[in-house]
């Protein structure tokens, strides 16, 4: 008797956890990410992320007055200003939209809170401890024409050793060239 009780009640369990588990799927995961957030007793804040195809949900907290998650690899920050607070209660827990295209937080009527970007700022900084140092453009110039020297006078070379029989001929009827020219040079037009 107490046995069929046992069935019985573990037949119903497997029911309410198939129910539970097509819920999870079918709300993409925000069963799951809430009960999170609501077993954290405030600690973490539920964030939608409003994005151009459809929305999403994220799981971050505050630390330093900053709104941190995490999305993929990607650690995102953003400020969250004191003045215009974009946090709000639903479901007894405590929310934020943030609109992924501009990296701002969204108030209740869905304008933006302005904010720091943190992504850009990091992007920016890194950039600049990372470019190479940029050094004096005289030295640069030099540079650039000693090399050309040196590639020319290669070719010079090459071209010299390459046709030293054409000039070799040329060198030897430069003088009688230069001695018909004289002559035939007049002045006056006659």
């Amino acid at each position: 008797m107490i046995w069929d009780v046992w069935i019985q009640a573990g037949y119903y369990g497997i029911v309410m956890l198939c129910t539970i588990l097509l819920l999870g799927a079918v709300q993409k995961g925000f069963l799951w990410k809430y009960l999170k957030v609501r077993a954290s007793f405030g600690r973490l804040i539920l964030i939608k992320a409003r994005a151009i195809n459809q929305d999403y949900f994220k799981v971050g907290e505050v630390s330093e007055n900053m709104l941190v998650f995490h999305k993929l690899d990607d650690k995102i920050k953003i400020q969250l200003d004191s003045k215009a607070n974009p946090i709000y209660r639903c479901l007894g827990i405590q929310w934020v939209d943030w609109d992924e295209e501009t990296n701002n937080l969204s108030k209740t009527d869905y304008s933006t809170v302005a904010s720091w970007d943190a992504n850009k700022f990091s992007n920016l900084l890194k950039r600049a401890l990372m470019r190479p140092a940029i050094g004096d453009n005289k030295e640069y110039i030099l540079i650039v024409l000693c090399i050309l020297a040196i590639v020319a006078g290669a070719i010079g070379i090459y071209l010299g050793f390459r046709n030293y029989q054409l000039i070799t001929a040329l060198a030897r009827g430069l003088p009688e060239w230069l001695n018909a020219a004289k002559g035939s040079i007049t002045t006056g037009g006659i």
